[in-house]
């Protein structure tokens, strides 16, 4: 059997990192193990990076965006003739876009061109981002609407949760409701016992219980709530120590808001090494995530890869699949309420080793097993469109 040429789309890619691009490259990995690969994107900021990656990346012109404190860049797929060069020669069998922008449409006209299936995953809240980007709740309609012109045109529509596939279908008018497809990590539990102590000895003393924030330093998710929870928990005499993992536009502002608590806050900065990054979530006891923007978040699948829970909104996305005080848990949108339940979460011992317990056995998923289902999927979509 020949490989299957498989072709994936996303407007932002390395050296970015965020839940996309770490779907995208787990994905890629694994499937270049068994397929022909190629990853379609746009070109770094950085100018010195280069791809040393286990399978194809071709890159396109971009304009960037920097000026406007935008972490993203906007290619420039259709002037680039050799981007535009190798997705035409590409000769897939099917196309999976992540992004229903310039690459994204490309990849899909490809498709549709070519008899090609097309698959595509929804991995963002797009409304949201075009009202806090534009202040035009018309214009971000607008834009909306072509965003689900390209959605809708796709063989088939993935979401990365269940809160997800109910908001693209019963708010933004998908024509069908998208399957839902969840994420995965490729973390493995630690092992090394003494390397965890020594970590966490570094960070807290042992009777400081540690809370962790993983991902990009932004008020979109919800951190500003968090600082005004953490500051009553403080108030209550909680002993914690919170370590926020990861950069951001809005680190220095979060610094100021937890001017008052400063000595009980670590900003550790990226952690691109994996292994280090799954020892620090050993060490945690809680995860705390108050996204309300968030689809799903990898951090849910890479905490419970180490038997560490995490504390969501009640009712958002990320909330889909996490069961209160079975695999984790959950709260209203409310500082003290949200500080209460870090408090309840800890006082209750014996209840919260089981939801430790069941957040490892029901929450973890490896990306080797949920890849070998995506080329399943691949393969009934070719054959569909066959």
């Amino acid at each position: 059997m020949e490989k299957l040429k498989i072709g994936l789309f996303i407007d932002s890619f390395f050296p970015m990192i965020d839940g996309v691009v770490m779907v995208v490259d787990n994905y890629a990995r694994r499937m270049s193990k068994v397929a022909d690969v190629t990853v379609f994107t746009v070109m770094p900021r950085d100018k010195k990076y280069t791809d040393d990656l286990p399978y194809k990346v071709v890159r396109c012109k971009r304009v960037s965006l920097k000026a406007i404190r935008l972490d993203y860049d906007l290619p420039l797929p259709r002037l680039d003739k050799s981007f535009k060069k190798a997705v035409k020669e590409g000769e897939f069998d099917i196309i999976h876009i992540h992004s229903p922008f310039g690459i994204g449409k490309m990849g899909l006209q490809y498709g549709i061109k070519h008899n090609v299936p097309v698959l595509a995953t929804m991995h963002s809240q797009f409304k949201k981002d075009f009202i806090k980007e534009t202040k035009s709740k018309l214009i971000a309609s607008l834009m909306l609407k072509n965003v689900m012109s390209v959605f809708n045109k796709a063989t088939e529509c993935w979401a990365v949760s269940d809160g997800t596939a109910e908001i693209f279908y019963k708010e933004y008018k998908s024509k069908v409701k998208p399957k839902v497809r969840y994420n995965a990590t490729d973390m493995l539990p630690c092992t090394n016992a003494e390397e965890i102590a020594a970590l966490r000895a570094k960070y807290a003393d042992k009777d400081e219980k540690v809370l962790t924030f993983v991902g990009r330093i932004n008020k979109i998710k919800n951190l500003f709530f968090l600082a005004e929870s953490l500051k009553i928990l403080a108030g209550k005499g909680f002993k914690f120590k919170m370590l926020f993992i990861g950069v951001g536009p809005d680190e220095e502002e979060l610094k100021e808001r937890l001017s008052d608590i400063f000595d009980r806050c670590l900003f550790v900065g990226r952690i691109c090494d994996r292994t280090e990054l799954a020892k620090h979530y050993a060490i945690s006891d809680l995860i705390v995530f108050p996204s309300t923007y968030d689809n799903d978040c990898l951090v849910k699948y890479e905490g419970a890869s180490q038997g560490t829970p995490m504390l969501v909104i009640h009712n958002s996305a990320v909330a889909s699949n996490i069961v209160d005080g079975v695999n984790g848990y959950t709260t209203a949108e409310d500082v003290g309420g949200f500080a209460d339940k870090i408090v309840s979460i800890f006082a209750d011992e014996e209840g919260y080793k089981t939801v430790c317990a069941n957040a490892r056995e029901k929450l973890y998923r490896h990306w080797d097993r949920e890849v070998e289902d995506v080329l399943t999927c691949y393969r009934r979509l070719i054959e569909q469109t066959e």
